[in-house]
């Protein structure tokens, strides 16, 4: 043998530099199939209700009948009816998901993305929103108001036994 043909078969082609790309590409793409195929018959267990998915908006004092907080940084908006029950509507626009607003003007949450408006609630007024906010369950306790902001609750409409009452 001589060098140059000892130095071309010591240099990888460029074809089988991409066979090799290709394999590992082909491995990897098993290794996440795999995984979720096991993730889907596997599903994840429920959460239980822990002190830290509680929030505790306040005392049932500070919320005068009528009137509507937002708690931002916890994505709720808590209303107190004028009757004074209590229930706590999502951020999150039923369409896509978008943060809504409270436009006091207008006495309507409205979405930024899509436009969709609630009324105070949270029912649809104007679509795309395909059914009214999620809420949250609120827990009376001591006189302290808590959301459970671990799992929503999927509403078609507004009744009033979606009111939560102090005892």
């Amino acid at each position: 043998m001589n060098k140059t043909s000892q130095k071309q078969e010591s240099i990888t082609t460029r074809r089988d530099f991409i066979k090799t790309l290709w394999k590992i590409a082909g491995i990897a793409a098993i290794f996440e199939f795999t995984y979720v195929g096991f993730s889907i018959f596997n599903p994840r267990k429920k959460t239980q209700i822990s002190e830290t998915s509680l929030f505790n908006a306040g005392n049932i004092d500070s919320f005068k009948n009528g009137t509507l907080t937002q708690f931002r940084a916890n994505k709720f908006f808590l209303y107190r009816h004028a009757d004074g029950g209590f229930i706590a509507f999502s951020v999150k626009c039923t369409h896509l998901g978008c943060s809504i607003n409270w436009v006091a003007e207008r006495n309507q949450f409205i979405c930024p993305c899509h436009s969709s408006h609630f009324d105070i609630m949270g029912n649809v007024l104007s679509s795309p929103a395909p059914r009214p906010l999620d809420s949250f369950p609120v827990i009376i306790s001591n006189n302290n108001i808590l959301i459970n902001t671990a799992k929503s609750v999927k509403r078609s409409k507004f009744s009033t036994n979606q009111l939560t009452y102090a005892q």
